[in-house]
């Protein structure tokens, strides 16, 4: 339906342009309400785990160990930062792979105080001064987008990124007695 009405925006007058341009806005925003709140059902089903997910991301890489420590509690996770979590790690196993010559990463999650802390930490070596790119700049606007932090250290011989988040993407959780 999106692709049909933006199909139909492109072969008729401006009056009517318009209509369709509306209507496959709107069609877009249900069917991102409609992912996100499928996202949220994985995400409370009991078999769905960002742990296994991000198991399976480290698995076969090439010439790279990746070692995961997670040391918290998943429920402290929201959807928005599963989702996020696992587009940095997946960006920086990216970036591991293609420009660091890295032979391990280790890659934690843990909590600090009130704070959700992922760190990614290579032994690669940096030659040149890390100018950001798509990728990076791109894990940077979602961490910030959610309320988080995303700082990057290029070191001679490891590249690290630690991203910070608020638990529970900062509302308070209150306990009943």
């Amino acid at each position: 339906a999106l692709g049909l009405q933006l199909e139909v925006a492109c072969h008729v007058n401006e009056e009517e342009k318009m209509q369709h341009l509306l209507q496959a806005k709107s069609i877009g925003k249900n069917l991102l309400a409609d992912v996100r709140a499928t996202v949220a059902e994985f995400r409370v089903e009991k078999d769905f785990s960002l742990k296994e997910a991000l198991e399976v991301l480290t698995q076969g890489l090439p010439d790279l160990h990746a070692h995961l420590a997670i040391g918290m509690d998943e429920a402290l996770i929201d959807a928005r930062q599963v989702e996020v979590i696992f587009r940095c790690v997946q960006e920086a196993l990216t970036n591991i792979v293609k420009h660091s010559n890295a032979s391990t990463c280790d890659i934690t999650l843990s909590t600090e105080e009130r704070t959700i802390v992922l760190r990614i930490e290579d032994n690669g070596q940096n030659l040149t001064p890390v100018d950001p790119g798509n990728g990076l700049t791109g894990m940077r606007e979602r961490v910030i987008k959610i309320g988080g932090q995303l700082d990057i250290e290029a070191l001679e011989n490891s590249f690290n990124v630690t991203a910070r988040f608020p638990i529970n993407g900062g509302e308070e959780v209150l306990y009943a007695n």
